[in-house]
């Protein structure tokens, strides 16, 4: 690790001894700054917490509510429904639910919980990094980090992505950082990382035993200059190895205890490896994944992550390279890995906002010094100027790029290209411009410019977001009074729930629990010949833009058969992007003539 002396700035330090004369206060005022902060990230959280939950985000509560009542996880004789991943994230998601209660807000918040925490370590982090100005760097990591629409939204989803993933990692980081390095408790540091991860999500275990393995090769490779990695790369080995068996051992137990399958998980995870397509790989599919995590941590948080990396490679700056490591390999292996986005979140990525937040601090900070106070003001008013933009000019990205694209799939625009993202791509493409502009202008002072774009971007997505009518989580865009107005004519209805075909949300919300996704509801929508099957049996059919995907819609209800089928045994009602198929006969026309 390069030693801190060679990466503090000369002309920082006259501050650097002013502030050091006054720690006491420099902390109080460090203290002051994250409390704002979180409670800016909290103002929004709060007014999110009671969004319908929809998609993934239900099987969390099934889970818990099948091993409350009968003592073992929901299994089908085909597939324990959890993702088939170890059950960490489930049992104190469960022991937070039992506390509270199992209510909406209840499931969203240990996200919430996650985030302070993830605080605290960037915290840490910073500190530990530089011991001078170690305070205002995190405050900076912290303030980017909170101001971040994914930050908020990510937060809220109930999956262990979005709770422990981005905690351990930063928790990884945070180990790194004991002098000498490789001492004995950082070693066992590792261990204890590498098994907690192993059982939240293997995929990522991997991931950081990865990172864990090559940084003392990554790291003398960009120094340049000699630095032994044979020990170092032999102690890592060991750490990661007694992670792996500490995992493996306790998981063997707890199926034994608890009558699950040992080799559960990791079947799953090859069955996922294998099973990628590589239309993902195409530039068309990563273009879509790009654009969707660029919608959502905005373009001008892209734009520092990318001049931080930059500023790394030519040694301006420094932060851990176990950090640079896991921002990348997050960020490019999901970006070409299958589920980038699921149900409009790219949730998966959700890691990358902490991570390269400290990245874009560092950057920032070094950046900031000297700044006289007239760019402070322009910055001020340079960020009100770019509220308004996004409240006036751009909207939200993301219900561009993700349900707008999708209405114009449905309505046959050729290309989508044309219908949907030109237009909001030439907005941002003059936005850009003017900042560019603006960059020329004041040179020296690019990251203060940069950093109000951001805070001011952020601050409109976060603003149209609270008075969207449409959800802002999973089914991102989908009109929230569309699908509770028909879940409230579901539940009219004197049809039995297992004579009724919905996707398992619509089960889980009538009172199915899991059950919907242990009988595999979703994958009846897949293709025609599965739909058909079911759909002849079933009395009533539901069909909806924000909870189906396109596919449905252009291989499903395009079939030649199934419009044949709906059209002579059904009666078709519509609620907003919602198709409702009920099937002829007295009884149900009766019932279905009751007011909505």
């Amino acid at each position: 690790m390069t030693p801190r002396s060679q990466v503090r700035s000369p002309s920082a330090a006259p501050l650097a001894r002013a502030r050091q004369e006054f720690p006491a206060r420099q902390a109080a005022l460090a203290t002051a700054l994250f409390c704002l902060c979180a409670g800016w990230y909290l103002f929004w959280t709060y007014h999110a917490l009671d969004e319908i939950l929809m998609g993934d985000e239900l099987i969390s509560i099934g889970i818990y509510q099948h091993l409350a009542a009968h003592g073992t996880f929901p299994d089908s004789g085909l597939v324990r429904v959890s993702f088939d991943h170890p059950p960490l994230m489930y049992l104190t998601y469960g022991e937070l639910l039992t506390r509270l209660g199992v209510t909406v807000a209840a499931a969203r918040l240990l996200g919430v919980f996650s985030v302070l925490g993830m605080g605290l370590l960037i915290f840490y982090i910073a500190r530990r990094v530089n011991e001078q100005d170690g305070w205002w760097l995190g405050v900076l990591a912290w303030a980017v980090i909170c101001a971040n629409p994914f930050t908020v939204h990510g937060s809220l989803l109930p999956d262990m992505i979005s709770t422990y993933v981005p905690l351990f990692f930063l928790a990884a980081v945070a180990g790194e950082l004991r002098q000498p390095e490789e001492n004995g408790l950082t070693l066992w540091w590792r261990t204890v990382v590498i098994a907690l991860m192993a059982w939240t999500h293997l995929f990522s275990a991997i991931l950081l035993g990865g990172a864990y393995l090559i940084e003392p090769l990554v790291r003398r490779w960009h120094l340049g200059r000699p630095s032994p990695v044979g020990r170092p790369m032999v102690l890592r080995f060991i750490s990661v190895t007694l992670g792996w068996l500490a995992f493996l051992a306790s998981w063997a137990w707890f199926c034994k205890d608890h009558g699950d399958r040992f080799a559960l998980p990791f079947k799953h995870l090859a069955e996922k490896v294998l099973s990628q397509s590589s239309a993902e790989l195409t530039i068309t599919g990563l273009a879509q994944n790009a654009a969707s995590v660029v919608a959502w941590v905005t373009p001008w948080y892209a734009l520092m992550a990318l001049a931080a990396l930059w500023a790394c490679w030519k040694k301006r700056i420094y932060v851990p390279y176990l950090l640079i490591l896991l921002a990348v390999a997050n960020l490019a292996v999901y970006s070409m890995g299958g589920g980038a986005v699921t149900h409009g979140v790219p949730k998966y990525h959700y890691s990358i906002v902490s991570l390269f937040a400290l990245l874009i601090a560092a950057w920032g900070r070094a950046g900031l010094q000297n700044v006289p106070g007239r760019v402070w003001v322009l910055a001020g008013a340079w960020a009100l100027i770019f509220l308004a933009i996004q409240l006036c000019v751009i909207g939200d990205p993301i219900y561009a790029v993700y349900y707008q694209l999708r209405e114009a799939a449905l309505a046959g625009a050729a290309p989508i290209w044309n219908a949907v993202t030109r237009p909001l791509a030439w907005k941002y493409l003059l936005v850009a411009a003017l900042l560019g502009i603006l960059a020329m202008i004041f040179r020296r002072y690019r990251a203060a410019f940069l950093l109000a774009c951001y805070l001011g971007s952020a601050t409109g997505m976060l603003w149209l977001q609270f008075q969207a009518p449409y959800m802002t989580n999973y089914c991102y865009g989908g009109d929230k009074r569309e699908t509770e107005a028909v879940l409230a004519f579901l539940r009219r209805q004197t049809i039995p729930l297992q004579d009724m075909m919905l996707t398992a949300d619509l089960y889980h919300h009538l009172g199915w629990g899991v059950r919907g996704f242990m009988e595999g509801a979703d994958s009846r929508y897949r293709t025609a010949e599965r739909f058909l099957p079911h759909a002849r049996k079933a009395a009533l059919i539901v069909i909806g833009l924000p909870i189906n995907s396109v596919t449905t819609y252009q291989t499903v209800l395009g079939n030649a058969e199934v419009q044949r089928m709906l059209a002579h045994d059904f009666d078709r009602i519509t609620i907003g992007s919602y198709f409702i198929w009920i099937r002829k006969n007295d009884l149900l026309k009766q019932n279905q003539a009751r007011p909505l």
